[in-house]
């Protein structure tokens, strides 16, 4: 009988022992998602995104689409202004215009702010709300313009369109903001 409970303290032992380790902090895994650094190195800037984004057209030289990011958070374009497109404040002004002509536009919700990213980047942030389509059952669509001057002295345009109904934008908002870095 003194033999039957030393092996059954054994397993037991063991059992808890493989659940203790088994249970330790380092081993326990809350996969946050992966950060990786998107360099556009044709604008000169780049980003640090999740895995959830999907890379479009990022090594297009010259061609009609520019680099994009997508994921159902939404889409992000970067786009190298032309040399006589330089000043970012002349650039916004611009968008404003363009927001003041187009009858979809929410007119109460155009916001141009400056902002400066954790990486040093400096730039405005011109966002408004517009109708998805022509059609006025379509959602509310979220447009946010990052322009930024890059190394080289041109003005880059980082744009983030998604739903204002579905996501929560305000994290995307919050990553463009922290991890723009001129290269």
């Amino acid at each position: 009988m003194n033999l039957m409970n030393w092996r059954a303290f054994l397993v037991v032992s063991l059992l808890l022992s493989v659940l203790v380790l088994g249970c330790r902090p380092e081993r326990m895994q809350t996969t946050a998602i992966n950060p990786r650094t998107m360099a556009f190195t044709q604008a000169g800037v780049s980003l640090v995104v999740g895995e959830e984004w999907q890379c479009q057209n990022v090594n297009s030289e010259r061609g009609l689409y520019p680099p994009t990011l997508v994921s159902q958070a939404g889409t992000i374009r970067v786009v190298l202004l032309p040399p006589d497109r330089s000043d970012p404040a002349i650039v916004a002004d611009g968008l404003r215009a363009a927001f003041d002509r187009n009858p979809r536009a929410a007119k109460h919700s155009f916001r141009k702010q400056q902002f400066a990213s954790d990486k040093g980047a400096q730039g405005l942030c011109v966002s408004y709300l517009q109708q998805g389509s022509a059609n006025s059952s379509e959602a509310m669509m979220e447009n946010s313009h990052y322009l930024v001057k890059n190394r080289a002295g041109r003005c880059v345009v980082i744009n983030y369109v998604a739903s204002a109904d579905g996501a929560d934008t305000s994290a995307i908002q919050r990553m463009l903001r922290t991890s723009l870095s001129l290269q």
